[in-house]
């Protein structure tokens, strides 16, 4: 005795039957024999009590089920390729079925996140950040000034690529674009946020070493510190660990000016609310013509920073217990942030 079709072939014999197929055309497209497609035609004929109206469906819920896990795994990141695939695995030949599919299914193609590249010691660090900070409070994290460099470019494409992703849905390692520190571009600058502000920004002219950020820290840092009216040692300083933030001498300044460096786990940009403004600054930089020179970006870059409102910094800095939970929800992977 023959064993039993699985329910999937015999759905899409069924769909096949509705449509009018021959029995060699469903034996083909469901790969069965001849005389098990003549067997579920004559059932599905004489179990049948109405006539079927209209027209009849290309897809039965367990195509329409396998085209959101293909969606959803990452195994294809387009409508052509889910197209493709479902073509050859039943002989289904579909297009504006397939994007109405995943329409039902909440399914829309983003472009990918660029994200850095985590491993297994990233992820720890991640998870061992969220708990050591998961208690703290509002009055704890308006102490912190955030850091950061970034690179701004006159002219340059943003290299994005598409993927398929559920609305609401946490990012998975298909749905990210690695990226590498500082790829090239027309200016790099420093600067800093609390919740009270943005802090001085700085033109970097040439690479960063432990040199020149010292002399950012004895310069800008210092000049936020004063003109915010705070006291060093009620403090939290977060900074990267690009080598050099970790450099012998920086870590000797920081002793030496009595300020508290947050540990800060690698490859976090998500956790940090600066990148947001670095986002706000450079979408208000598209917003108006290219610049013309490197001169004319900066003195750009200068007017849109110092017009950022506090009530912007102070909202970034109020996310970072919902970033905490993205993490723990990800178990230390890449967030939406």
């Amino acid at each position: 005795m023959l064993p039993p079709l699985s329910p999937r072939r015999q759905a899409r014999a069924k769909v096949l039957i509705e449509q009018g197929q021959s029995t060699r055309q469903i034996a083909t497209a469901c790969n069965i024999s001849q005389s098990s497609a003549y067997r579920l035609t004559r059932q599905h004929r004489v179990g049948s009590s109405h006539v079927v109206k209209g027209r009849p469906h290309v897809l039965s819920k367990q195509d329409e089920r396998y085209i959101c896990r293909l969606a959803t795994t990452g195994k294809c990141s387009t409508a052509t390729a889910i197209q493709q695939e479902l073509n050859s695995y039943a002989g289904i030949s579909a297009s504006n079925t397939i994007l109405r599919a995943l329409r039902r299914n909440s399914i829309r193609s983003r472009y990918k996140k660029k994200k850095p590249q985590l491993n297994k010691s990233h992820r720890r660090a991640r998870r061992e950040f969220e708990i050591s900070h998961r208690s703290w409070e509002n009055t704890d994290w308006d102490r912190v000034i955030w850091s950061d460099e970034t690179k701004i470019c006159l002219h340059g494409s943003d290299g994005r690529e598409r993927t398929l992703r559920k609305d609401g849905s946490r990012l998975q390692d298909h749905d990210i674009l690695p990226t590498k520190k500082f790829g090239g571009g027309s200016i790099m600058v420093w600067g800093c946020m609390l919740t009270s502000g943005v802090g001085y920004l700085c033109k970097i002219d040439g690479g960063v070493n432990a040199e020149m950020y010292g002399h950012i820290l004895d310069d800008e840092l210092m000049e936020t510190i004063r003109w915010y009216g705070l006291e060093k040692k009620d403090i939290i300083f977060q900074q990267d660990n690009a080598s050099c933030h970790t450099a012998s001498s920086v870590r000797q300044w920081f002793q030496d000016n009595g300020i508290e460096v947050m540990r800060w786990p690698a490859h976090s940009p998500d956790l940090n609310p600066i990148e947001h403004l670095w986002d706000h600054l450079k979408r208000a930089l598209n917003k108006g013509p290219p610049s013309i020179s490197v001169e004319e970006l900066w003195d750009r870059v200068q007017d849109i920073w110092n017009a950022i409102t506090p009530e912007t910094c102070k909202n970034l800095v109020r996310s970072m217990p919902k970033r905490l939970g993205e993490v723990r929800k990800a178990k230390g992977g890449s967030t939406k942030y």
